[in-house]
């Protein structure tokens, strides 16, 4: 399965900038060098490197979001829905796809759940999965 090229709503767009910057803070560690060499990656991981056919990574849901793990971000412009990224769920794959559980809450605490991943190299960006009203 490969990534799609997609347009991106503004909400999914801002979870996926506020998951990039919670992936470099917890890759943050001398430089983020030490973090990279554990995870297997090259000292540079602003560069990547060429590849010559992208395989995708397994699959792999992270738990349901409990609001004890949710760190809320400010979208630009106005609205009355709370965005959150779940802290638990960010990852960066050996695939170098970002991947992160994005959470919406309307003013009626109505919660929008949803799994996705970027690929920064190529601006591609993909729904994995829906939350269910079951906490599933």
């Amino acid at each position: 399965m490969t990534l799609q090229q997609s347009h991106r709503s503004g909400s999914s767009r801002l979870a996926a900038a506020a998951a990039v910057l919670l992936l470099g803070l917890a890759l943050y560690d001398d430089g983020g060098k030490a973090a990279a060499a554990q995870r297997g990656l090259p000292e540079d991981i602003g560069g990547v490197p060429e590849e010559k056919e992208f395989k995708e990574d397994a699959l792999n849901l992270p738990a349901y979001p409990h609001d004890a793990a949710l760190i809320e971000f400010r979208p630009r412009g106005y609205s009355k829905n709370r965005f959150y990224v779940d802290r638990n769920s960010v990852s960066l794959g050996a695939d170098w796809v970002v991947r992160y559980t994005a959470v919406i809450k309307s003013p009626s605490d109505v919660a929008n759940v949803s799994y996705e991943g970027l690929r920064c190299k190529t601006s591609e960006y993909k729904v994995y999965a829906y939350g269910t009203r079951n906490g599933t």
